[in-house]
């Protein structure tokens, strides 16, 4: 299989694996000790330095289209440098639908929405295998209140699995070479066909990075003679 993805969700909070991490969670916890979920304006930056490269805060707002079947989106407020590197991209203002793919979009607003419902702390273990490589992420998701006492926003502290990633170049590379890979199978695909008396007609493949397709997305037709 040359690309997979998998989403290992509502792991247990107690063994965080990234000391960071579990500080940060622990501080959340702490400031929610009250109110049951801590206003941001509770939380304190200069109490979160070792994770300001690695935090996204995210505005949740509902979705009035069928876009998001989970029916929350989110507009990125405050976005890490490290994160920014990792996704290759500047994300800060945008909405989850205007970042990510369909199905990497519905993945995250689905997260977004168990965090509003279930007015908890989330984790997550995020797995790609792309070709030989794997990458991967481990994702906190902390609710937050603004004024009244619904979960308004949330606060995200992302760490890759491996350590050593440090800018999104290290997969994008091996997302080019899967492109690469794939381009040639349709040609010599369509060639093959060709070569048996088809007409070939090359359809377009899926944008998203998360799709497990290993179609070789051509149309054969008999040729007219």
């Amino acid at each position: 299989m040359k690309l997979w993805s998998n989403t290992a969700e509502y792991l247990s909070l107690s063994d965080l694996p990234v000391p960071a991490m579990a500080d940060l969670l622990a501080y959340w916890r702490e400031r929610a000790a009250e109110e049951g979920i801590p206003r941001q304006k509770n939380l304190d930056i200069e109490e979160m330095w070792p994770v300001l490269d690695n935090i996204a805060l995210v505005d949740l707002m509902p979705v009035e289209t069928d876009t998001l079947a989970a029916g929350i989106n989110g507009r990125y407020v405050i976005v890490g440098d490290r994160l920014k590197k990792l996704l290759g991209k500047d994300p800060t203002g945008k909405t989850l639908t205007e970042i990510y793919p369909d199905k990497a979009a519905q993945e995250v607003s689905r997260c977004y929405r168990r965090a509003v419902v279930d007015r908890s702390p989330l984790f997550y273990k995020r797995e790609f295998k792309i070709l030989t490589k794997s990458f991967g992420y481990y994702r906190l998701v902390l609710p937050l209140r603004l004024k009244g006492p619904h979960v308004r926003r949330v606060l995200l502290c992302i760490f890759p699995l491996d350590s050593s990633l440090q800018d999104a170049k290290q997969w994008q590379s091996e997302v080019h070479k899967l492109e690469r890979m794939e381009a040639k199978e349709r040609a010599i695909a369509g060639a093959w066909a060709e070569s048996m008396g088809y007409s070939v007609t090359m359809l377009d493949g899926p944008d998203d990075i998360e799709e497990d397709e290993d179609d070789l997305l051509i149309n054969l037709s008999d040729k007219v003679d």
